[in-house]
């Protein structure tokens, strides 16, 4: 779909049949592909087929350390340099304390419980 038209695949997981993309990538030969995980699975498999790694937010130190290792991990498959980004999020008011309301309003866990029982679900399988 990144090169032509009318494309179709009949594969053991899926089936597309005259699919049509368009506009095409500018990138070649593909798109960049960007994946963020913390498991060693997940590390593992976008060190070795990912272009770039996105980690949410944290301490600079943090941060580094988790470049590190996946440079490290990069150079272990002998592929060339990935791309690093990190999710961040803008809460704009009118006022300083109306900000700090929407902080504390979005990061209260126990307003959605079962919201908050999915990610402590997904942290501990993480």
């Amino acid at each position: 779909m990144w090169t032509r038209d009318d494309f179709s695949f009949d594969g053991r997981y899926y089936k597309v049949t005259d699919a049509v993309m368009q506009p095409k990538p500018i990138t070649r030969p593909r798109p960049v592909i960007y994946a963020g995980g913390e498991s060693e699975a997940a590390k593992n498999l976008i060190a070795a087929k990912c272009d770039a790694y996105v980690m949410h937010g944290d301490e600079p130190q943090i941060i580094a350390a988790k470049i590190r290792d996946m440079k490290e991990r990069r150079e272990r498959f002998e592929l060339p340099p990935m791309q690093f980004g990190i999710a961040a999020y803008t809460i704009v008011r009118g006022t300083e304390a109306e900000a700090r309301k929407e902080i504390e309003r979005i990061t209260d866990v126990r307003q959605s419980a079962a919201g908050n029982a999915n990610y402590e679900q997904w942290l501990a399988g993480t």
